[in-house]
């Protein structure tokens, strides 16, 4: 569960990531 939870963080972070690129 904690494994699963700190991939979710780093999905998100990469959609940050692309986030800023398009904005």
């Amino acid at each position: 569960m904690n494994q699963l939870n700190g991939y979710y963080d780093e999905v998100l972070k990469a959609l940050h990531g692309v986030e800023r690129l398009l904005i």
